[in-house]
């Protein structure tokens, strides 16, 4: 009987998993997705003002003459068709953002998404040490504001405003001098002091929860007992695994073609959205 439970009950968390997963996938597929553009930046709703584009491609054409080469895309689209995290990693990939060797290229996506409005910065494998994830979230917190205003001219000054905010961080990574003035970089040493006081917080309940998970994952094994309860489980922690590495890339991509790509493209869904 207890086998049966197991059985059934391991069945049942499979298939909610396989739900889960399938609601997220993205309907856009990455070949009909946007071609790499000549410029490091693509603006489909025409938010993007000339000194936006402008401060965009000098940052880049200094990382362009640097030997580590980063680079910083800005992508405005209408719509994400779906899930914006898998769609930033999709374009991500497909743009193949930062040199091949050290992936260490970032995107800022903004999705109008029928008013919803949301933007996300992703982040390449190279970089994920210098932004991780509670200061990007940071970065884009200080600007929600203006990212999610209705008038264009104030999503462009969000925009920019992220943009600059995460140049800084990849000049000092790199010891580069920065073109930001000295209060975009004030701005981004509080963002840092801010992103670990919030980690800081969330620790201890993250902690806590991945403990209980254990305790409770021990307790279901030896319910379950015999080989039919380690199938289930291996079945299921398969499923896990497989969904949870679905945003890494694998090695990076090749540097040909033309447009504003390096020839890297990896990323493992680091990041933040709002």
């Amino acid at each position: 009987m207890k086998r049966l439970n197991f059985s059934l009950l391991s069945g049942l968390l499979v298939a909610l998993i396989a739900i889960i997963l399938s609601s997220n996938q993205q309907t856009t597929t990455v070949d009909a997705m946007i071609n790499i553009p000549n410029t490091p930046y693509y603006d489909e709703l025409n938010i993007l003002s000339d000194k936006t584009k402008e401060n965009i491609e000098d940052q880049n054409q200094l990382y362009s003459t640097s030997k580590e080469k980063p680079q910083i895309a800005v992508a405005v689209v209408d719509s994400t068709d779906g899930d914006l995290n898998t769609y930033a990693t999709d374009l991500f990939q497909k743009w193949r953002l930062g040199n091949k060797s050290d992936n260490n290229g970032i995107l800022i996506l903004f999705g109008y998404n029928e008013g919803s409005q949301n933007v996300r910065i992703e982040v390449g494998y190279g970089l994920e040490g210098a932004l991780p994830d509670s200061l990007s979230k940071q970065i884009l917190l200080n600007e929600k504001d203006k990212l999610k205003s209705k008038d264009k001219t104030i999503i462009d000054q969000g925009l920019n405003n992220v943009f600059s905010a995460v140049s800084v961080v990849v000049d000092q990574e790199y010891q580069l001098t920065s073109l930001q003035d000295s209060g975009v970089q004030n701005k981004v040493n509080k963002y840092r002091e801010n992103a670990k006081k919030a980690s800081s917080d969330e620790s201890g309940p993250g902690i806590f929860a991945i403990i209980v998970m254990i305790i409770i994952f021990i307790i279901f094994i030896s319910r379950g007992g015999g080989s039919g309860g380690s199938g289930g489980t291996g079945f299921l922690l398969g499923m896990l695994l497989g969904g949870s590495s679905g945003n890494s890339s694998g090695g990076g991509f090749s540097g040909g073609g033309g447009g504003f790509s390096g020839g890297g493209g990896s990323s493992g869904g680091g990041g933040a959205s709002i």
